[in-house]
């Protein structure tokens, strides 16, 4: 099994030391490589031999062997797991029922996390979910130009709603998450490309 380490979680680390939101962004780590665990876990229970692990700026990131290549039930269920822990969790802290501060921000960082993980964007959950149920009707190529256009969209919506998060409370850690979702967004879309440029040649 390979462990690598993205080494732009050493900038992000100090950029919200900079922010005053180092605390946030560790919990925020905390819980999504719980999430990213709960994938871990629900594949190894369906049969799935973990490749690799990478460290990276919002959490871990898990690979299996011969992923792609499962059948679709499996996969939904795999990554349906991260987000059902959130979920979880935000209701474990739910029902601790106080306001202490740390409390809080740990209730309102899983909803954030379960929902977000849901949106039909690639990589997120929500967007390979989609693209496994577009398969089922459509070609890979299909599959892909949707999945990739729906992103789109709903990434241009969200854009939209976090500017006016931004100017309103004037956090800049929003504007960070921002621009890491359209990061993965773009490298997503190259590897679409790829994939379809292969597929058009087989």
């Amino acid at each position: 099994m390979e462990i690598k380490i993205d080494l732009k979680i050493f900038f992000l680390c100090i950029a919200y030391l900079i922010l005053e939101q180092f605390e946030m962004y560790i919990i925020f780590l905390i819980f999504i490589s719980l999430h990213e665990l709960a994938h871990t876990i629900i594949g190894i229970i369906q049969g799935f031999k973990l490749e690799k692990i990478e460290i990276m700026p919002y959490g871990l990131s898990i690979k299996f062997y011969y992923f792609n290549d499962a059948n679709y039930k499996k996969k939904i269920i795999t990554y349906l797991a991260g987000p059902v822990l959130n979920f979880i969790l935000a209701l474990v802290f739910f029902c601790i029922r106080t306001n202490e501060r740390l409390v809080v921000y740990c209730f309102f960082i899983n909803v954030i996390l379960g929902i977000a993980n849901l949106l039909p964007i690639l990589p997120l959950d929500g967007g390979k979910i989609l693209k496994e149920i577009l398969k089922i009707k459509y070609d890979y190529k299909k599959s892909y130009v949707l999945i990739n256009k729906i992103g789109s969209y709903i990434l241009i919506i969200l854009t939209a709603i976090y500017s006016l998060l931004i100017l309103k409370i004037k956090n800049i850690g929003i504007l960070l998450t921002l621009l890491y979702l359209w990061y993965l967004k773009i490298l997503e879309e190259k590897k679409s490309r790829t994939l379809l440029r292969m597929y058009d040649i087989i």
